[in-house]
């Protein structure tokens, strides 16, 4: 299982991004599109109007766009990315969706490109023990899976599955927090149990609360358009 640090090095096997056209569904408040930017990228992220909001509220990078729109119904033509994105997004595709979201995927990658889905990993004492307190995901992320694990039934063929690893802090679970939970009673109840929690395992480990870090687990799905 490989760390990485930014979300952009679970593309690193898909070679130079110069150029290539990426849509990244899910795109929440645009940061894997600016680093797709940085990289020679034509990125476009495609969420919700009210993710786009806090997106676009946020330093603009030249070059970057936004569409609204949704995983099951995404607004391009046939045949028009190089690769297709999901980050962290899959497992919010009503269940219902979820074959169509990769009937999508294939519909406007050009022949030969690719659908990549990241997923969180869901285990006891990893980062699932915070972000498990603003919703419990686990049976919609084994729905993702078992989607994805059917590539082959929308026209897409799976190339590879791997496990990577991010470092989460305290300090970043709180700023996600402010994203996606707008209810300030309710944040600070969230926030209150996610200190306890990383209170008592920094304990067990030896460390102050400020320099544990929880690993949040992922596992990515590289599809390719056949």
């Amino acid at each position: 299982m490989r760390k990485i640090v930014n979300r952009i090095e679970a593309l690193d096997g898909l070679g130079d991004l110069t150029g290539r056209i990426v849509v990244d569904v899910g795109c929440g408040t645009g940061d894997l599109v600016r680093e797709l930017v940085s990289r020679g990228a034509r990125a476009i992220g495609i969420d919700s109007a009210e993710m786009l909001a806090k997106a676009k509220a946020l330093p603009a990078v030249a070059g970057e766009e936004f569409r609204i729109g949704l995983a099951v119904n995404l607004p391009f033509d046939g045949n028009f990315a190089d690769i297709v994105a999901f980050f962290a997004s899959l497992h919010h595709v009503p269940v219902e969706g979820m074959g169509d979201a990769l009937n999508e995927t294939r519909r406007i990658l050009k022949p030969g490109g690719w659908g990549v889905f990241l997923e969180p990993v869901l285990r006891p004492g990893s980062f699932f023990e915070l972000s498990g307190l603003i919703e419990d995901e686990r049976e919609v992320q084994k729905s993702a899976y078992r989607t994805l694990k059917r590539a082959a039934d929308f026209g897409l063929r799976e190339v590879d599955e791997t496990m990577l690893y991010f470092e989460r802090s305290l300090d970043y679970y709180a700023d996600q927090l402010g994203v996606f939970v707008d209810d300030e009673t309710r944040r600070a109840q969230i926030l209150a149990q996610a200190r306890e929690k990383t209170e008592r395992f920094a304990r067990t480990a030896g460390v102050t609360p400020q320099d544990f870090r929880f690993q949040s687990l992922c596992r990515v799905n590289i599809l390719i358009k056949n």
